[in-house]
């Protein structure tokens, strides 16, 4: 006959159950070191080896998906034999022994390592810019140990996206190092003195955060909505600061191997002080847009939704349709700025990468994507008409009926209406 008490030794097993389980738990609770260890304190960031890509093919790749998972690396070096696509790349490797140990010591100096990263400490100037920005001493180590947790997986140790799973990834985890970033809010508009406007665009911190928090659609970066603002705001710092010192090894590396200038200062002081004045600009100039209101009504809904489709199809306005092919369900892949195979968004799907709202797809179409050769559009009133296009666009009733038509034809065959001419 059963009674309802435990066996007399499950209960005396219980306060060893009980201890087992409960303390660690509480051991690690109160533990950072154990529940967010840092680095190593040995440990270096190691000098870049894979190429660098210092012009993209031009033309689009005809292939029926991208790379196979895995093959990053394969994919990179084929872009000088693409024919017809201008393709060029730099080699790491081709420095000489003793620019590579002088770029070694340099870099540490400036950047320190992964488990006291720092920069420029003897540069008064730099240090006013950088703790402006968030790059203080103490919150890049707090950073570092938040990245090591939950982004060298995928981002790598010197946020070159080649983590251990990174190249398995489709598409690949965000290479920071050559500065470039797809989704930003950075007035393009904006009167600045630090050199060519598409290099000077960088993320604000704002986006950075977007991007943390809500994660990336259609793709592996998940939402890390459930750090604090302080944990996320180190994150932010520590990512900036792995983009600061990947781009100034990447420009360095390329003027020692190709001798190009890339319209930058020649000392190395001078670069970081240029490159880290573009993320404070970029930081302090956003977009915004002078009129947001959504339609005031449906008939001015759908005028807008025309005249965006008119935009976007038209050749001598948008022609948008040249590379979102068929709306993007017939888009040919092409390599981005990191070598990468990128194909141009299906916008028949509402799954949008760089955010959903719709100053989100302002951002887009006003500041275009620069890595991805997106181009933007200065005029705010055909901008919105566009987003509002571009919203309605997967929804077949949201669309005015002749705009339905030929978006969606009937006859697959009429290789005008798939093309939306």
């Amino acid at each position: 006959m059963r009674s309802g008490l435990a066996p007399a030794h499950r209960v005396r097993r219980l306060p060893l159950l009980l201890a087992l389980t409960l303390v660690p738990l509480a051991f690690l609770a109160g533990c950072d070191n154990i529940n967010n260890p840092p680095y190593p304190s040995a440990m270096r960031y190691p000098l870049r080896e894979d190429p660098l890509v210092l012009t993209p093919p031009k033309n689009t790749i005809l292939f029926p998906f991208a790379e196979p998972p895995g093959h990053l690396e394969q994919t990179v070096a084929k872009i000088p034999g693409i024919e017809g696509g201008e393709g060029k790349l730099a080699n790491p490797k081709e420095l000489k022994p003793a620019d590579r140990d002088e770029l070694r010591k340099y870099l540490e100096q400036t950047f320190g390592s992964p488990a006291e990263p720092i920069v420029s400490p003897e540069d008064e100037a730099v240090q006013k810019m950088a703790t402006d920005l968030g790059l203080d001493k103490a919150t890049l180590a707090a950073g570092s140990k938040l990245y090591r947790r939950h982004c060298l997986q995928c981002h790598g140790l010197t946020g070159d996206g080649r983590g251990p799973v990174g190249p398995w990834l489709q598409p690949h985890p965000r290479d920071y190092r050559q500065g470039l970033f797809k989704f930003i809010s950075s007035d393009p508009e904006a009167d600045t003195p630090i050199g060519k406007l598409e290099q000077a665009r960088k993320p604000r911190r704002d986006d950075l955060h977007r991007t943390l928090v809500v994660g990336v659609d259609g793709t592996s970066m998940p939402s890390f909505a459930l750090l604090t603002e302080e944990e996320l705001n180190n994150l932010i710092s520590y990512v900036m600061h792995l983009s600061l010192r990947g781009e100034v090894e990447y420009v360095i590396t390329n003027r020692a191997i190709t001798g190009l200038d890339n319209d930058v200062p020649t000392e190395a002081e001078g670069l970081l002080q240029l490159l880290i004045k573009r993320w404070k600009f970029s930081n302090d100039n956003p977009i915004n847009p002078k009129t947001s209101a959504p339609p005031a009504n449906e008939s001015q809904r759908l005028e807008s939704v025309q005249r965006g489709y008119d935009f976007f199809t038209s050749a001598k306005v948008g022609n948008c349709v040249s590379c979102h092919f068929d709306f993007g369900r017939q888009a040919q892949f092409r390599y981005d700025a990191w070598g990468s195979l990128a194909r141009p968004r299906n916008l028949t799907e509402p799954v949008y990468r760089g955010g959903r709202r719709p100053i989100d797809l302002f951002y887009r179409v006003n500041g275009g994507i620069n890595p991805c050769a997106m181009p933007g559009n200065k005029d705010e009133a055909q901008v919105w008409d566009m987003v509002n296009f571009v919203q309605a666009l997967p929804y077949k009733e949201m669309l005015p009926d002749d705009v339905r038509e030929k978006v969606y034809p009937k006859h697959h065959g009429d290789e005008k209406k798939l093309a939306g001419r």
